[in-house]
């Protein structure tokens, strides 16, 4: 609507926008997220569940690993890549945890210690997953923080611009939402 009706109010605000990521890509900062206030209960999590995310990754890294040399091994059109590499990831896990499952009962004799394995497993590499994500927007907001305590006007400036972007895109908003009520 706004390239329609207001194009060259929305293309500088576009550009502002671009300008305004690479200025914090420059910075080493890629999440809005980062900008939120530290939760002590992700320091806790973090801290706590780091094992369970070692496990995670040690009981799911070789069939990982696997996946992605396969993937990367064989040509696939652009818009197929996800999908194929969701049927590669399925059948190598599949196969992985069957295997394991018939692996450790073999060894130990005991069924229920491959089915705990594999309920472990699965369960502690989903965790790893969720882990990695917490632990990349932590990284985040540590880099916001040591720009704010380093280089107080480059994130005075950064959250100075963000307010004012946020202000813009308000006034398209407003501006749509009144043309179509």
């Amino acid at each position: 609507y706004s390239l329609t009706n207001n194009k060259d109010k929305a293309v500088k605000v576009s550009n502002r926008i671009k300008k305004h990521l690479d200025r914090n890509k420059s910075e080493g900062i890629y999440l809005s997220d980062a900008f939120k206030k530290l939760a002590f209960s992700e320091v806790l999590e973090l801290l706590f569940g780091l094992p369970v995310c070692l496990l995670g990754c040690i009981l799911n890294l070789l069939p990982f690993l696997l996946v992605k040399k396969i993937f990367k091994s064989i040509q696939v059109k652009e818009a197929f890549r996800g999908s194929v590499a969701m049927i590669i990831g399925l059948f190598i896990f599949l196969f992985w945890y069957i295997s394991v499952v018939i692996i450790s009962t073999l060894i130990t004799k005991i069924s229920i210690i491959g089915i705990l394995i594999f309920i472990v497993g699965y369960l502690s590499g989903l965790y790893a997953i969720s882990w990695s994500k917490l632990f990349f927007i932590f990284s985040q907001k540590l880099s916001v923080y040591r720009m704010k305590k380093l280089k107080s006007k480059a994130y005075h400036e950064i959250r100075t611009e963000q307010k004012n972007l946020l202000e813009a895109l308000n006034k398209f908003r407003t501006v749509f939402d009144l043309k179509n009520n």
